[in-house]
């Protein structure tokens, strides 16, 4: 049987949105520049939450490290500073707008890049879809028509009405869609689709070689991860909180295929040590000795009051 799926909503796996309000949750840039922090410093994934997201992220989303090894160089990167504008001018060569604060002199940051690109295993053909505004108008959009490596489910759960389309593509991505019953955005968003990919399990109804329509993407978007400030570890005494965190996502869905990038900048302070330390000030009378390697008594011993001092001049009333 040949059926036709039209999507008049929009990527439950990627977006989801409800009055014109996108949300999108793309955690692995977070990962990669957390890990990319940790190399830097010194330090391991063992991080000290001081929110309820944070313990939700370290405990659902943390252990997904070991997924990075599966992205090569080009499509997963990250860069680390003492210089907010070295990664500011990488990240707005990359395309993206989000920028850093100057840094502290004790304080850096880390920008990661993910950039996946997929093409469907057939380019698909224009189209057209309407999406209502009210109970007596409509919006017309530009469309996409896919005829070839799409299979729909129908989910087990009745709790979610909609059929589920997945869509093959050329390499070893997948994306799946279905109407959203519900705006959701960032944690609650990401455990939606896992409640979705469980009513696909073990034996759902499904139909082959079906063919599906989907409005064209064009998303572009900052993302609010501020809820990692704060967040912290200990590494030999030395105390390191991420004290800046942004990210910019891009979702672009059209005939060819899909490209999704997402740039987060996270940055990091040392609050009991200095990588660009300050100076010592001897201001006050001091003592002196000098040593010579293997002499048992120092050439010089001193103490040294303002007497002798070279005066440059006078300062004050």
């Amino acid at each position: 049987m040949y059926s036709r799926t039209i999507f008049t909503g929009t990527l439950l796996i990627f977006i989801s949105a409800c009055h014109a309000e996108s949300a999108t949750f793309v955690p692995l840039p977070i990962i990669q520049a957390l890990t990319a922090g940790e190399q830097f410093f010194g330090g391991n994934k063992h991080w000290t939450a001081v929110n309820e997201n944070q313990q939700h992220f370290l405990k659902q989303y943390n252990p997904h490290r070991r997924s990075l090894s599966h992205f090569n160089d080009t499509e997963l990167q990250a860069w680390v500073s003492y210089n907010a504008d070295e990664l500011n001018d990488i990240a707005s060569q990359k395309g993206f707008s989000i920028t850093f604060e100057p840094f502290a002199p004790n304080e850096f940051g880390i920008l990661s890049i993910l950039d996946v690109v997929l093409t469907w295993l057939e380019k698909g053909t224009e189209n057209s879809v309407r999406s209502k505004i009210d109970a007596t108008h409509e919006q017309i959009f530009k469309a996409v028509r896919l005829e070839k490596g799409v299979t729909v489910y129908y989910p087990h759960n009745s709790l979610h009405r909609f059929p589920i389309v997945r869509v093959e593509s050329n390499g070893p991505d997948t994306v799946y869609m279905t109407i959203a019953n519900e705006q959701l955005e960032g944690f609650a968003l990401a455990e939606k689709i896992k409640e979705l990919k469980q009513t696909m399990a073990p034996q759902p109804k499904l139909e082959a070689d079906a063919e599906l329509i989907f409005p064209v993407v064009n998303l572009d978007q900052k993302v609010d991860i501020g809820w990692l400030l704060g967040m912290h570890q200990y590494v030999g005494g030395d105390k390191f909180t991420i004290t800046q965190a942004k990210q910019q996502t891009k979702l672009k869905l059209d005939e060819s295929g899909a490209h999704v990038e997402s740039a987060v900048m996270i940055a990091i302070e040392c609050t009991s040590c200095g990588f660009e330390p300050e100076p010592i000030v001897i201001d006050k009378p001091f003592y002196i000795w000098i040593e010579r390697a293997g002499c048992q008594s120092p050439i010089l011993y001193g103490y040294i009051d303002t007497d002798c001092w070279e005066q440059l001049g006078t300062a004050g009333e």
